[in-house]
């Protein structure tokens, strides 16, 4: 049998990234990225007392809690999407608190100035406790116009995500229909020689 490499659409439509994600705790730049100012929601909505969770953000084991205070960004990138902890001393970077891959979302909707995200259970985010992904959602606060952008943001990164990874899929059936073809030609070519040089016999 035979091995082909998987190249960058195959690894694309399994959900596999060529280009190493920001880890949990890595600091990254913003400008250029569509992100919007965020936290967590106010601590009325998920009933009494205060909302916090922690977050590993090193090897060592450094835990950082975040609460509702807590100055979040939510930045949308063309696969992912990163919520990360806004930093006072340089407004164009965050520190990465969790990704979460475009693939895993299943859908979104505004309530007020809650976004919720939708996200399914059974993929793998990087830095979300189930503390703050509750039953599947991940839910952030913003201003009230942001909030409607931030939806607008994301629902437009969703649909050229799925219509890339379509397309991808149309290119790689059409990439494995030529190497089909290629190969029966070769054996075809084989069998004829085959032939020839029994009737030589």
């Amino acid at each position: 049998f035979t091995t082909e490499e998987a190249d960058d659409i195959l690894l694309s439509i399994g959900g596999i990234g060529m280009t190493r994600l920001p880890e949990v705790g890595t600091n990254i730049d913003l400008r250029g990225r569509k992100f919007f100012r965020c936290s967590l929601p106010r601590k009325s909505k998920f009933g009494r007392g205060s909302f916090s969770f922690d977050i590993v953000i090193d090897a060592r084991g450094t835990r950082m809690t975040v609460t509702e205070r807590t100055d979040l960004v939510l930045v949308v990138d063309p696969t992912e999407i990163y919520i990360g902890n806004a930093m006072k001393d340089d407004s164009n970077r965050c520190m990465v608190l969790a990704v979460v891959p475009l693939r895993v979302i299943i859908a979104s909707a505004t309530e007020g100035e809650l976004l919720h995200i939708v996200c399914n259970a059974n993929e793998k985010t990087t830095g979300l406790p189930a503390k703050i992904l509750k039953n599947g959602t991940l839910s952030l606060r913003f201003g009230h116009s942001f909030c409607a952008s931030a939806k607008e943001c994301l629902d437009k990164h969703q649909q050229a995500y799925e219509t890339k990874v379509v397309m991808d899929m149309a290119d790689m059936l059409e990439k494995c229909s030529h190497m089909a073809a290629e190969r029966f030609e070769a054996q075809s070519h084989e069998a004829d020689d085959s032939w020839c040089d029994f009737q030589q016999a």
